[in-house]
């Protein structure tokens, strides 16, 4: 059959395809299918009901409608869509005399089954997170969001390894400008292949080599169903557990899934905990050197004496010793992410413990300087989501701190407030609603106010529906 010789001349190895051939009303036929993505069952089910049919068979409709029972089927007759949904795990029915063939929906792959997200687990709340199938996470954010209104586009991208993409939004919340933004940046791009979402990031960002992350990004369909509801847009990858949203705020960063599960006083109190852990995190190595450097007066004598007994004999300056601290947690840090998991954590604290006890009994490294960092280490992990930007900025500013002083940590705050306030994502400032204010946003910002006063979408986002509840 000269289609499906055509079809398997597209492989590099025809042999990955598996060939069944029929004979169906007269006329002779064959399937085409990868044993490994497409489901058995249903493929010998459409074998024994094509050979048991014995009129002829005129058309590609009169096939699907009186032999394929599957959940769906389409006449095709573009080769390179035929080569593309096999791949996608359909079949292919090729008879000789119709001008179409039929892909057969029988995709089945193995696939890991629905469970409690491990980076955003909560007390209180749902336990479902996304796994690695697009339908599966497709269908958890539909049972969400179960109207009309819901909008899904589909999209392929990559040209060795075509990956699914869902677009999610609802269509009458959402600003249609950012939905078309937003596929045409998916559709530009002319890659190899997509093996996560986190590929996609970089092509979604305005700026992409920025340190700062510009898509919002989660494991938790309660989450991500919120953020359509504000008017936002999800990007579901097949192959990938993350969901991207965007437009994206710096803010959503301080929040936790555990917020929206408890009172809302608590839930203040622990954002402005989180702020202040993350201006600890990425400005306390720097203070603390600029004042042992240039403003020793600011800090009370009987302190000042034992932070300088603990520095006696200690052979390298402030802003040396602290960079080669931050150093040392760092590859203690990395060693124990590559490690295994139950290694890593016996590897962690033999780290911690012994070979911060050895350099400072060596008169190596003191103290003080081992507990800034470690208190810094500790507070960066309230916002989990920017280790890698704040590791950075703590090494700027310790530079700043031990070189300029407190002018140095004061014009090194100012800039990185100028910077982040001139990101935009889709239309939204990244600081909103602090730069610029928007106070109609304040209630679910570092405050939380209850649900029951949350009556508006937020500003921050457009979008064109206002109205969240009556």
């Amino acid at each position: 059959m000269y289609r499906a010789e055509q079809i398997l001349s597209k492989f590099a190895t025809p042999d990955i395809l598996t060939r069944r051939e029929f004979v169906s009303g007269g006329q002779k036929g064959c399937l085409l299918f990868s044993s490994d993505l497409s489901n058995g069952a249903a493929i010998g089910n459409m074998i024994h009901a094509l050979e048991r049919e014995e009129d002829k068979i005129p058309d590609a409709d009169a096939l699907i409608r009186r032999i394929i029972y599957v959940s769906s089927a389409a006449a095709e007759t573009d080769v390179d869509a035929v080569v593309t949904r096999i791949l996608d795990g359909e079949c292919a029915v090729i008879i000789e005399g119709l001008a179409e063939m039929v892909m057969a929906d029988t995709r089945q792959w193995d696939k890991r089954g629905v469970s409690e997200p491990t980076t955003e687990a909560v007390v209180r709340g749902p336990r479902e997170g996304f796994t690695e199938d697009l339908k599966t996470n497709l269908s958890l954010i539909e049972r969400k969001l179960k109207t009309p209104q819901l909008a899904l586009q589909r999209l392929k991208i990559g040209r060795n390894a075509g990956v699914n993409v869902g677009l999610v939004y609802l269509d009458n919340v959402i600003n249609p400008k950012v939905v078309e933004e937003i596929k045409r940046r998916l559709k530009a791009i002319d890659i190899d292949a997509i093996f996560d979402s986190y590929n996609l990031e970089p092509f979604l960002e305005y700026r992409p080599y920025s340190m700062f992350k510009q898509v919002g990004y989660t494991e938790r369909p309660d989450i991500a169903a919120s953020k359509i509801c504000e008017g936002r847009a999800a990007v579901v990858v097949d192959g990938s557990p993350i969901v991207l949203t965007l437009p994206f705020l710096l803010i959503e960063d301080f929040r936790s899934p555990e917020d929206y599960y408890q009172r809302f006083s608590y839930t203040t109190f622990l954002r402005f905990l989180r702020l202040f852990a993350l201006l600890m995190a990425v400005m306390l190595p720097g203070l603390y050197v600029c004042i042992l450097r240039f403003n020793f007066d600011l800090v009370p004598l009987k302190f000042l004496v034992t932070i300088m007994n603990a520095m006696k004999g200690t052979p390298l300056p402030p802003l040396a010793e602290m960079l080669l601290v931050i150093g040392l947690f760092e590859v203690v840090r990395e060693a124990c992410t590559r490690m295994p998991r139950l290694v890593s954590v016996a590897m962690g604290i033999v780290a911690a413990i012994v070979l911060g006890e050895t350099v400072v009994r060596a008169g190596i490294i003191s103290s003080p300087s081992i507990l800034i960092i470690a208190l810094s280490s500790i507070a960066m992990f309230t916002a989990p989501n920017h280790i890698g930007p704040m590791t950075l900025l703590r090494i700027i500013f310790t530079v700043l701190g031990g070189l300029l002083g407190l002018y140095g940590l004061v014009l090194g705050a100012v800039s990185l407030f100028h910077y982040l306030s001139d990101l935009d994502s889709y239309g939204t400032p990244y600081l909103a609603p602090l730069a610029p204010l928007v106070y109609a946003d304040y209630g679910d910002s570092f405050i939380k106010r209850p649900i029951i006063e949350m009556k508006k979408r937020p500003k921050s986002i457009k979008n064109i529906n206002p109205t969240r509840q009556n």
